[in-house]
């Protein structure tokens, strides 16, 4: 089964009610094995909470369905390096960086910085 990085944007959006965030979602759900990491966590619960007033035991219960990688010195050592080349924001380099360390060749995200890090590192970007 394929493996698919999940970005924080698509889950937000799937809760504000963005139908193709929420298609996407579905279908990568049924076909791929879905991964976040804590970036991804951090995220989410600020704008689910802050934002969409859900409460923590329901965004727990909404990203449970999910596989969670951890972060070591490895993703960040491999973020400052893809901060460096392709001038992308932290977060947007460490969820790189676990995609390139865990081996997880596409990422589906609404965010028009992962362009260059996808082309030059082999992943594939669905948007």
């Amino acid at each position: 089964m394929e493996k698919c990085f999940i970005d924080s944007n698509i889950i937000i959006e799937n809760y504000k009610g963005n139908l193709h965030a929420r298609t996407s979602l579905e279908k990568l759900s049924k076909d791929c094995l879905v991964y976040i990491n804590p970036i991804v966590v951090s995220e989410v619960t600020y704008i689910l909470k802050k934002k969409l007033n859900y409460g923590i035991l329901q965004i727990a219960e909404k990203l449970s369905s999910f596989i969670m990688l951890s972060i070591g010195i490895e993703i960040i050592n491999l973020s400052y390096k893809y901060m460096h080349e392709y001038n992308i924001k932290p977060n947007d380099a460490i969820i790189a960086g676990t995609c390139i360390f865990h081996k997880i060749s596409n990422i589906l995200t609404l965010d028009d910085d992962f362009i260059k890090v996808c082309k030059n590192e082999n992943l594939n970007l669905l948007s």
